[in-house]
């Protein structure tokens, strides 16, 4: 059966509310140990039999299992080893997808920590040893042609991520305040973001999330996509295609 034919035939099929959740859970347990002998490449992908079954069938659910977890995307794509070493340390985390517009936004997951990139940030001339990471995964729309020529950035795709916190003004406290930046690098139909910002930490207790939501330009958070309550939560208003995605607490 040819591949539009066999994801048409599993298309057709209906899944129970949970199957992505636990053939995620079934992956990660096969895989657990060959990290080594087993990529997740498209270039050349070695996948037990089984596992391959499992990933076919979640095809029509979700492309979350085909894509690197964010300590492979670290290590393999960004060549930053003490960032994946902290994925690692913190272990899995369920990732968070949405659909926004044209593409398949996946939040991955965060870490923060001291001189984990061998460059130093800086933020208002300062020199920051502390900061937060994160790794967002965007595939669809034309991500396949822009990674040809390495165009694929959130401008391009017309989108802004930026990181937020409960009690704090989005347009006053977001990724251009906390001295955002971002390497981008494209797999295929899929464009992997590396995101560091001086540490969230220093917000702890209070609750962190991460904002994707269409834009045109650079996308500065404003009172024109996103709300703040009484109680200090923050909502996207009405008509902003995005996604808010939590971070999970240590």
């Amino acid at each position: 059966m040819d591949e539009k034919r066999f994801k048409k035939a599993f298309d057709a099929l209906s899944f129970s509310p949970d199957f992505r959740s636990r053939t995620e859970a079934l992956l990660r347990e096969r895989a657990a140990g060959k990290e080594n002998t087993v990529t997740f490449k498209r270039s050349k992908r070695t996948i037990l039999a089984t596992a391959a079954c499992l990933a076919a069938l979640a095809a029509s659910v979700s492309a979350a299992v085909y894509w690197l977890s964010p300590s492979q995307a670290a290590r393999e794509l960004f060549d930053e080893p003490g960032v994946a070493e902290a994925f690692e340390k913190q272990g899995d985390t369920a990732v968070q997808p949405a659909r926004i517009g044209e593409y398949e936004v996946v939040f991955e997951g965060a870490v923060s920590g001291e001189n984990l990139t061998r460059h130093a940030m800086q933020l208002n001339g300062e020199i920051v040893s502390e900061s937060s990471y994160m790794v967002f995964a965007v595939s669809g729309g034309s991500i396949a042609e822009l990674n040809k020529t390495h165009s694929a950035t959130p401008t391009t795709l017309g989108l802004s991520i930026t990181p937020l916190v409960k009690g704090h003004a989005p347009w006053e406290l977001n990724a251009w305040t906390l001295g955002g930046g971002y390497t981008a690098v494209g797999q295929g139909d899929t464009v992997y973001f590396l995101f560091e910002t001086s540490s969230l930490e220093q917000f702890a207790p209070e609750e962190v999330c991460y904002a994707v939501y269409a834009c045109e330009g650079m996308g500065v958070p404003s009172t024109a996509e996103f709300s703040m309550a009484e109680d200090g939560t923050i909502t996207l208003n009405d008509g902003v295609d995005g996604a808010i995605f939590t971070v999970e607490q240590p």
